[in-house]
């Protein structure tokens, strides 16, 4: 799927540093990396969200 594409390719951008490392290692840090990833963009469309909410309740007031 496109996901599947996306996620190949962003891990593609860390390969050099994930090559070298063991299995376990390997499992954890892509772990890691994938929940502050999750964090990143959950906080990004939140911000988003609570723009464009924003902007609304603004076109809202100029409306009146």
């Amino acid at each position: 799927t496109q996901v599947c594409e996306q996620l190949n390719a962003w891990l593609g951008g860390y390969a050099s540093i994930l090559k070298p490392i063991t299995a376990t290692n390997f499992n954890w840090t892509v772990h890691v990396m994938l929940y502050y990833h999750t964090q990143t963009i959950l906080a990004k469309q939140e911000a988003k969200e609570k723009g464009e909410k924003g902007k609304n309740d603004k076109d809202k007031k100029d409306n009146l």
